[in-house]
């Protein structure tokens, strides 16, 4: 609704900010927000399986995995 009219420039900025409330809870009654949990979760996973198999030092593998998670 607001966002696509947003990104294709037939509604301004202000226009958003004042329908914050209602785009927020928009994006919680569609899943949007469930949903882009799990693709990050998703994603989360497979770098940590492929950090696996390179060797590193520790103290660099300790920083990507706090900046991971």
């Amino acid at each position: 609704m607001f966002i696509n009219e947003y990104y294709n420039n037939k509604i301004e900025k202000n226009v958003i900010l004042k329908n914050q409330g209602l785009i927020s809870k928009k994006f919680v009654e569609t899943g949007a927000i469930l949903y882009t949990k799990v693709i990050k979760r998703f994603y989360q996973n497979k770098v940590l399986a492929e950090l696996k198999g390179i060797h590193i030092e520790p103290c660099y593998m300790d920083q990507l995995l706090k900046y991971i998670k």
